[in-house]
């Protein structure tokens, strides 16, 4: 059988209900979900009840017998069950002496929880599938990502650490293990003799890890349990994480089918949970065959690159289709600052954090037809490089003036540091489209795709501070 077929006869058995949409291929893009049939707004397309999900509370007992550290983070823990679901081998780093081996009653355990979810399991994108996900690329491309980027790719860098550090103890893995390992085949198994599947163990275990790490960075829903359950951890046990909604890094879950929407920035679909679990509503009308997208979040390009590895098209091949796209500034703002106009931004509030925003058209003009270019902070910023740190500009940080005074003189500037980023962002282009041996090339496209999307932002936003300077 087909595997999106498997896993929808699989689901459907659970108690998942499909509406008039389907998993379907989606050439040179995975998996995506499709419309069978004419869908009106308002149509609950999707529902995935509780019993479905995976969460902090269905963590493999086989798992937590391990004594998982509790420090670890809910991304950690799910990774660490979901790893050990497609195939880490609780065995397979067990050389430290006093770790033992994994005994009989644990991989059964292993085994069948494998089992319960081999059909969902076999649909979840691959190691090599994550090959654009900067966190998998070589060190070389990852220092020409843009600055946003490479800071949230060390945030990013940091937590895995933090969670390998705690799967590793738990799975009994040194880092010269971990080296030894790497030669493991996919013939690795249970020591109940059940085979390995998954092609990721040709991979070391910490490899193996994160690939797990990804499926859950990429795949999660934001969910909280405030019933205090602990299903699915044995009988009476506590729960495992106390998940709270006010920390949204905590609020996570996989579920079926749900998983495989693809993201649209627009207002495709809307998905909504409660204790029975979740729903997806057409949030508009879809015509059969037309492909169903929920979206990911108002994230810029920087984020979505990061977090999911991908740059949103807008069918022309440069990207740019991004309506919450934003360019940020500081690389072009805080070098002109004096040490002296720093400790003034800063005790006013207003230092770093510049943007210019992707969301502005010319619809948002002013009486005189003139649109205003970056975002508030930015502004004070260069009106300052402008006019000092004089009345006017005390008045205009306290919404006490418009600053239409200077306007024309901040304008001048502003488009200076834009034209300086977009030169930047050429070389840049031109630096990545040199590096034909650097990575693989789907890494140096969709990198290039990301600094053509920061171009074309700076350019439209230069085009409207010259049309702002013509009507002054």
């Amino acid at each position: 059988m087909d595997p999106l077929e498997e896993l929808i006869t699989w689901a459907t058995a659970k108690g998942v209900k499909l509406h008039g949409i389907k998993p379907a291929r989606m050439p040179g893009r995975g998996v995506g979900i499709v419309a069978t049939r004419q869908i009106t707004q308002g149509d609950v397309l999707l529902e995935v009840p509780t019993s479905c999900l995976r969460t902090t509370d269905t963590v493999s007992p086989a798992l937590l017998a391990r004594k998982l550290p509790r420090r670890i983070s809910v991304h950690g823990l799910l990774a660490a069950d979901l790893a050990l679901d497609l195939g880490l081998d609780l065995q397979c780093a067990a050389s430290s002496p006093n770790s033992g081996s994994a005994s009989d009653s644990e991989a059964n355990s292993i085994a069948r929880s494998r089992s319960a979810h081999a059909p969902w399991n076999a649909v979840c994108p691959a190691p090599a599938d994550f090959a654009t996900m900067p966190l998998v690329w070589p060190a070389a491309l990852q220092a020409l990502l843009p600055g946003p980027a490479r800071e949230l790719l060390a945030k990013q860098q940091a937590k895995l650490a933090r969670d390998w550090a705690d799967a590793a103890a738990a799975f009994a893995v040194s880092a010269e293990d971990d080296r030894d390992d790497a030669d493991v085949g996919a013939g690795a198994g249970f020591n109940d003799g059940t085979p390995s599947p998954s092609p990721s163990l040709l991979l070391s275990p910490e490899d193996r890890y994160r690939h797990a790490w990804l499926l859950v960075n990429t795949r999660t829903f934001y969910y909280y349990n405030d019933k205090g359950s602990s299903s699915g951890t044995g009988r009476g046990a506590k729960r495992r994480k106390v998940v709270r909604p006010t920390d949204p890094d905590s609020c996570m879950c996989l579920q079926p089918v749900a998983d495989l929407f693809n993201h649209d920035d627009g207002e495709g679909c809307a998905v909504a949970f409660d204790d029975a679990g979740y729903t997806v509503q057409a949030s508009r009308a879809f015509a059969p065959g037309e492909e169903v997208r929920i979206s990911y979040g108002r994230h810029p390009g920087d984020f979505l690159l990061v977090e999911y590895g991908f740059a949103v098209d807008d069918g022309d091949g440069n990207g740019n289709g991004n309506r919450w796209d934003e360019v940020a500034l500081d690389d072009v703002v805080l070098p002109r600052l004096g040490a002296r106009q720093k400790k003034v931004l800063e005790e006013a509030g207003f230092l770093g954090q510049y943007v210019l925003d992707g969301n502005v058209s010319d619809a948002d003009a002013d009486a005189d037809g003139a649109v205003t270019v970056a975002c508030y902070r930015t502004q004070v910023a260069v009106r300052l490089l402008c006019c000092g740190a004089g009345a006017e500009w005390r008045r205009f940080v306290d919404g006490k003036d418009d600053g239409a005074a200077s306007q024309g003189k901040v304008d001048a500037l502003l488009g200076e540091m834009l034209r300086e980023y977009q030169a930047k962002a050429e070389r840049t282009i031109e630096e990545v489209e040199r590096l034909g041996d650097v990575g693989e090339p789907e890494q140096r496209a969709v990198l290039v795709k990301r600094w053509r999307q920061i171009r074309r932002l700076l350019g439209a936003n230069i085009a409207r501070l010259e049309k702002n300077n013509a009507q002054a």
